[in-house]
């Protein structure tokens, strides 16, 4: 039997097939214009250079057509050779298979991690949402000793702080609460504000004590020794160019003695702790003290903080915002291990326990915190007279070129930090703006984009940061200062940073 097929698109002359058996036993396959591989009998074909290919088998006769209308070949194109018949070998099987599996395994580790990271966001995010719907005790069971220092911070005080602490003291009771304020030589009215807060507290008939001080930073300045003349609280600067201070002001290091900023700013707290032993040698004792800085906050705050662990602590902090979602305190947050924090977003910690913490919006057990807003207890402070107060790095180690706050070598030295602990609580947020603290103050305030990436930022940190240089340099600056004297110690080490920090008549600087 002669069958005739004019291929489509194909011009004469024409593919032809010549069978000389019965169509229906013998089962081939046209070949497409593009000449692939063609399954013939279960086997490979593949066409010829020849004008005409032609392979027999038995009684059957295949003809392709002539060389002049076959597409022209690229010579990599594997379309070389005659008809013949071939088989995959078992190497090539094993090569494809061994190729394939990366890829595969590739796929499957990236469902993995992303089914991971869903899982994680839900559980923070779930976590986030349940402890806000959580209601701490009211306000009232306990004494509170309430105290704040103060510097050009009216505006704060006029229309965030002062009708806070007055809705607060009213809240606690007027038995149970007082209230102390150190302000000094503020360049704006924050005197004429605490003036007011001092009309209505008396009104309310709130106890309280507020210091009113004249001296400015530049009086303050003006008492350093000469050059090379040692005085407490005092450093030599070295001669260099004009910074930005802090509060946006030139300032230029002149080489002189200048007044340091944490011993400074320690001696205003500690006065305004004046009061809390004054009334302790009377008989009246305080459960707690609550330090404020000139936050936004609410009573709800003050509640979900006192509450920390049940109430057990030997300080609570909140988290304090300047530009969310960046924690604004980071020198003198240190976690368990007494390291820095990793990173200033959601979840902050590279510790696993404090990082799970975060995670759970569970209090975070750390080594020192402050963030704006702290609760002590007042028993830290009763162990004798004055036994806990607020200090600085000596002068002499201050000159390596290091410091730490105040805030942080507080817990450092209060034997309350390690037996009844340390905790910082996820669940009071406050901010330095009005603005600031009402993204964070939202029950739902990291949204998914941040959950996600915060976790994974975090997780590449951890794996890049193991060892960190400025750490060690810290480290060994204070070793060389120990080894100086046999009377250096310091066990604050952990709260040293790599700077500098002096006063200066607008604010303060790093040099």
């Amino acid at each position: 039997m002669e069958l005739e097929i004019l291929a489509s698109g194909i011009p004469k002359p024409h593919v032809s097939f010549v069978c000389s058996t019965a169509l229906t036993t013998n089962a081939f396959t046209l070949p497409s214009p593009r000449f692939p591989q063609v399954p013939y009998m279960g086997r490979e074909w593949r066409p010829s250079l020849d004008g005409i290919a032609e392979s027999t088998r038995e009684d059957r006769t295949f003809s392709y057509a002539p060389h002049s209308m076959q597409p022209r070949r690229r010579k990599d194109s594997g379309l070389l050779g005659r008809f013949q018949p071939t088989k995959l070998s078992s190497t090539r099987k094993r090569r494809d298979a061994y190729n394939s599996a990366p890829k595969r395994w590739a796929k499957y580790a990236a469902i993995l991690l992303l089914a991971w990271t869903v899982i994680e966001v839900l559980l923070a995010k779930n976590a986030i949402s349940r402890e806000a719907a959580t209601k701490s005790p009211a306000l009232g069971g306990e004494k509170i000793f309430i105290t704040s220092i103060h510097w050009t911070s009216e505006n704060m005080l006029r229309y965030n702080w002062i009708p806070q602490v007055i809705e607060l003291t009213k809240a606690i009771g007027r038995e149970n609460v007082f209230l102390s304020i150190y302000e000094s030589g503020s360049l704006d009215d924050s005197k004429g504000a605490l003036r007011e807060l001092d009309a209505q507290l008396e009104t309310a008939g709130i106890s309280r004590r507020i210091v009113l001080e004249n001296t400015t930073h530049l009086e303050e300045m003006e008492k350093r020794p000469p050059i090379g003349v040692k005085k407490e609280g005092f450093i030599q600067t070295p001669e260099t160019g004009p910074t930005t201070g802090i509060s946006g002001f030139d300032y230029t290091p002149s080489g002189k003695m200048e007044l340091r900023r944490i011993p400074y700013l320690a001696k205003l707290r500690n006065l305004a702790l004046d009061p809390l032993f004054e009334l302790h040698d009377k008989g009246l004792e305080f459960d707690k003290v609550l330090f404020l800085n000139d936050v936004v906050f609410d009573n709800h705050d003050i509640q979900t903080l006192l509450h920390t662990n049940e109430g057990e602590y030997a300080a609570a902090c909140s988290l304090d915002f300047s530009k969310p979602p960046s924690l604004y305190d980071t020198f003198a947050l240190r976690d368990i291990d007494g390291k820095e924090p990793l990173m200033q977003t959601w979840p902050f910690f590279g510790n696993r326990k404090s990082r799970k913490a975060v995670k759970n919006s569970k209090p975070v057990r750390v080594k020192s915190c402050w963030n704006g807003m702290i609760a002590m207890s007042a028993e830290a402070f009763y162990g004798g007279y004055r036994s806990l107060n607020f200090r600085a790095l000596p002068d002499s180690l201050a000159d390596s070129h290091l410091e730490a706050s105040e805030c942080c070598l507080i817990h450092a030295d209060s034997p309350f930090s390690t037996w009844k602990g340390v905790y910082l609580n996820p669940n009071v947020r406050v901010g330095y703006q009005p603005e600031a603290y009402g993204v964070v103050h939202k029950a739902n305030w990291v949204s998914t984009f941040r959950a996600v990436y915060g976790i994974w930022m975090n997780r590449l940190l951890r794996w890049t940061s193991f060892i960190r240089h400025r750490t060690s340099t810290i480290q060994q600056r204070i070793a060389e200062w120990k080894a100086e004297s046999e009377t250096h110690f310091e066990s604050g080490d952990f709260c040293a940073i790599d700077e500098m920090q002096v006063i200066y008549e607008f604010g303060w600087a790093h040099v």
